[in-house]
């Protein structure tokens, strides 16, 4: 099985890799990873459609099985995250209200999933990314299988402010620290 870990990043947020690199990243040695960022232009937290379709492309270009889309301030605990039994559904991650998995915690999609986000791309006019992505793919069928392990530090942890899209990368190296992980 082919995996893939896709972390959602931009230019400003560039100096956040090395710190991952630093916490999770090398226990995810059995799955490769890529940060994706958009042209500069594009690089908001309004055009991050934009990179989810990036990664649906890579996806399938590369001949994944399953990837993993987090931001950059969701810290993973990689053992954990590969054991949730993801392989089961198309669509997995910790359900909000609307029935879409939040992308803060990150959620994972099958290649059907992928397959259908990829002809089928969210255009960016839902209030968030992740909802269009919930939204497009409920349209296709496919639901969000809800595992409440994401974010609350089970699986993931979304460690950064949504509210105002805060994060200081020490947040990610003080919670690997106090967690032993």
């Amino acid at each position: 099985m082919k995996l893939l870990l896709a972390i959602i990043s931009c230019e400003r947020d560039r100096h956040c890799h090395d710190v991952i690199r630093d916490t999770y990243l090398p226990s995810v040695a059995v799955i490769d990873h890529r940060f994706f960022l958009a042209g500069k232009e594009d690089d908001g937290y309004h055009s991050t459609y934009k990179k989810n379709h990036a990664i649906m492309q890579w996806v399938v270009d590369n001949d994944y099985d399953f990837v993993f889309t987090c931001d950059v301030d969701t810290y993973i605990v990689v053992p954990r995250l590969l054991a949730c039994g993801f392989e089961q559904h198309d669509y997995m991650g910790h359900r909000c209200d609307e029935g879409h998995a939040g992308g803060g915690y990150g959620y994972w999609l099958s290649r059907r999933a992928v397959e259908i986000l990829h002809a089928d791309p969210p255009d960016g006019t839902a209030a968030y990314n992740d909802l269009g992505i919930g939204m497009k793919l409920r349209d296709h069928g496919i639901l969000c299988h809800d595992d409440p392990g994401f974010g609350n530090g089970t699986i993931t942890v979304h460690l950064g402010d949504s509210a105002n899209h805060t994060y200081d990368p020490q947040w990610m190296r003080d919670y690997h620290e106090r967690h032993h992980i």
